[in-house]
This record gives structure tokens, C-alpha cells and sequence, in this order.
């Protein structure tokens, strides 16, 4: 770690694998004159203090890795051209705003966690790549789009605190063969109320629905007998009270005649 301060003045890319300045004390905006990178490396410009918004020609850059997060930038995120693609774009921990775009599923690792994003979620148009997705702490609205099925490799889907969101999330999503993380609490969405979605459901690692408590006796077949043998027990009781109750009187009864005939 260094404690590297002021402004960028130019980021110089060009054949280099890795540009990392991240954990240093930079500010001032991003620079503009940034020159295309290769497809194989990464820029790191993470925990600064970077403020301003982010240059489409970021997004634009063939790089495997673009890491943003833990700064504080600002306005939407806009993407140059409809090129761009990488395995990880990460601009959480911002103050970005604005609409999200179906470019984010270019990317195999999406994360804009802790931002003032809002609008809808956007749909997923033709091939996607992204494995994780993360929208944590937005300010989203309305439902999950049904399209999000063509995300067909996803792993992660994290929708938490977006109280916005609302509605029953589509059924067809069990067809994400790879999903095993789905959390969206502090939202409204709901989960569908059908046998096939309860079951799929089971088999999610880590999901927001109310999932069926496991089983752990194989030849249990659900019964609650701990309450039914409550109830038989109480049946007893009341037999019992009943014959006493019966007894007691046909002795009344019998005691009356006896001292009728004397």
C-alpha cells in the first residue's frame, strides 16, 4: 500500500497487463485521454478518492478487469459503444445514479452494490455472460424482467435493500441451471406460491423465500405424532372423566331407590 495523492493526469495503458493504483489517496476526476488497453489487462483505480463521473471510454475498454469501486463518483454509467466486454466491472461503493443499462450483461462480473441507481432492472438482450450480479442497496423499482432467464450462466443474484421492488418474481427463473445464491430481502418481491417453484427452491443454496425445513429421518413421513399423541391422550382423559361422571351417578341413582324402598 502507498499513500499516493492528487489528480490523475493521464492513464497510460497501452500494452501493459495490470494499471493498479488502487488503496492510495487519489482525487479529482477521472481522466479522459485514456488509451485502449489490451483484452488481457486490468485497471485498478479502487479505494481512492476519486470523484466526478466515469468516462464512457472506461467502459469501452477491452479489459478483463475494471475495478471502480470505493470512491465517490457520481451520474450515470454510460457505455461508449456497444463493444464493450470484460470479465469484471466493479463500481460499487459510489454515489452513482441513473438508469442501469443491458450493456452490464456484457460482463461476467457485475457489481454496482451501495449506489443511488434507479429505474427498472434492465432486460437481457440477446447472448449474456454475467455469472454474478449484485444491485444491493439501489434505489430500483418495479419487478424482476422475465428476459433474466437468458442470463443462463448466472450463479449470483443479489437484489437486497431496493425497497422499490415489488411483485412476483417469474417462475421460469428456476430454469438458471447455475443460480445457487438469490437474496432480495428488504425488497417486496414475492416468491411464487406452486409446488414446482418449492422445490426448486430447496435445492438454492442461499435464497429469500422461506425454504421447507429439512428432513433429516428418511422413513419420517411428515406426520406430527407428538401431536396426535396429544390429542389421544386427551380423548383418554375425557373417557375417563365421563365413565367416573357415569359411575358416580348410576351410585346416586341407586342409593336414591334404596332409600325409597326402606
Amino acid at each position: 500500500l502507498n499513500q499516493l495523492l492528487g489528480d490523475l493526469f493521464f492513464v497510460l495503458l497501452g500494452q501493459l497487463t495490470v494499471f493498479n493504483i488502487s488503496s492510495n489517496g487519489f482525487s479529482g476526476k477521472i481522466p479522459e485521454n485514456i488509451i485502449r488497453s489490451s483484452p488481457s489487462s486490468i485497471l485498478d483505480l479502487s479505494f481512492n478518492q476519486l470523484t466526478g463521473s466515469i468516462p464512457s471510454l472506461i467502459t469501452s475498454l477491452q479489459a478483463s478487469t475494471i475495478l471502480l469501486n470505493n470512491n465517490q463518483l457520481t451520474g450515470p454509467l454510460v457505455f461508449g459503444n456497444n463493444n464493450a466486454f470484460g470479465y469484471i466491472l466493479d463500481v460499487s461503493n459510489n454515489q452513482l445514479s441513473g438508469n442501469l443499462s443491458s450493456m452490464i450483461y456484457k460482463f461476467d462480473n457485475f457489481n454496482a452494490d451501495n449506489n443511488q441507481f434507479n429505474g427498472t432492472i434492465p432486460d437481457v438482450v440477446g447472448n449474456s455472460n454475467p455469472t454474478f450480479l449484485s444491485f444491493r442497496n439501489n434505489s430500483l423499482t418495479g419487478n424482476v424482467p422475465s428476459t433474466i432467464i437468458n442470463a443462463t450462466p448466472l450463479m449470483t443474484f443479489q437484489l437486497d435493500d431496493n425497497s422499490g421492488l415489488e411483485g412476483v418474481i417469474p417462475e421460469d427463473i428456476e430454469s438458471l441451471a447455475f443460480l445457487d445464491v438469490f437474496t432480495f430481502t428488504g425488497t417486496k418481491l414475492t416468491c411464487p406460491n406452486t409446488d414446482t417453484w418449492n422445490k426448486w427452491a430447496d435445492t438454492v443454496s442461499e435464497i429469500s423465500c422461506q425454504k421447507t425445513p429439512p428432513n433429516d429421518n428418511p422413513d419420517d413421513d411428515g406426520t406430527n405424532w407428538a401431536l396426535w399423541g396429544s390429542l389421544i391422550g386427551v380423548l383418554i382423559l375425557a373417557v375417563v372423566v365421563a365413565l367416573a361422571v357415569g359411575g358416580f351417578m348410576l351410585y346416586r341413582k341407586k342409593q336414591r331407590e334404596n332409600y325409597q324402598v326402606v
